[in-house]
């Protein structure tokens, strides 16, 4: 079982970490841009942190500690 899932499971490449990086960096520019903008709109100076653009865009969520495992037979 372990071996099967050595070949399916997706590694992080440098490459990849590089593009993540520069599109963390590109968004924190966006949303500090904002947020000067926007200084005195304390609502949609809200809308530019990080935090919720990443929640706007569906990302993923973490599995809780409570949900049960599931089972592969």
């Amino acid at each position: 079982m372990q071996e099967a899932l050595k070949g399916s499971t997706k590694s992080i490449t440098q490459e990849l970490t590089n593009t993540f990086n520069a599109l963390y960096a590109e968004v924190m520019d966006i949303c500090s841009i904002a947020s000067a903008y926007y200084k005195y709109d304390s609502v949609r100076k809200q809308q530019f942190t990080f935090s919720k653009v990443l929640s706007s865009q569906g990302s993923a969520k973490k599995a809780s500690a409570t949900e049960p495992a599931t089972v592969v037979k």
